[in-house]
């Protein structure tokens, strides 16, 4: 399956986590979504050099994010988006240890964020929140 827009524009699937091993189990999970272009970050500062280089300005972008990362933690991270992004071409799904109830609800005041998942990621979880995301967000999963 194929992470797509109702234009059928294809969307890049960034995960940002400062752990390398959750990095790997989610890339593993998410192999058989097919996601065309795949990209890990180990920070969040990576991840935002990368999303606003000179050659990704005309890209759509769907981040798995973490939020407790050294350096600039998730936090920091939608902030940065908050401030600096064409929010139609960028959204977030929290990907958390946190069970938190305050950590979601801080989360669904970024209007970029579109789910909140519990680590480990799995693919259903994955699935139902790109479903239930289709008509608002006019996210597809093409076969």
């Amino acid at each position: 399956m194929i992470i797509s827009d109702k234009n059928n524009v294809i969307r890049e699937l960034l995960l940002v986590d400062d752990d390398p091993v959750i990095l790997y189990i989610h890339q593993v999970i998410l192999a058989n979504l097919n996601p065309i272009f795949l990209f890990d970050f180990l920070s969040g500062e990576l991840a935002i050099n990368y999303l606003y280089h000179p050659d990704n300005k005309d890209k759509q972008f769907l981040i798995l994010l973490d939020i407790n990362m050294p350096g600039m933690d998730g936090w920091a991270f939608l902030e940065y988006l908050k401030q600096h992004s064409t929010l139609s071409s960028i959204h977030v799904v929290i990907v958390s240890s946190s069970k938190e109830s305050s950590d979601e609800i801080r989360a669904a005041e970024f209007p970029m964020v579109i789910g909140y998942l519990l680590k480990p990621l799995s693919e259903q979880a994955m699935i139902d929140l790109l479903d239930k995301n289709a008509q608002t967000q006019g996210y597809f999963l093409q076969k």
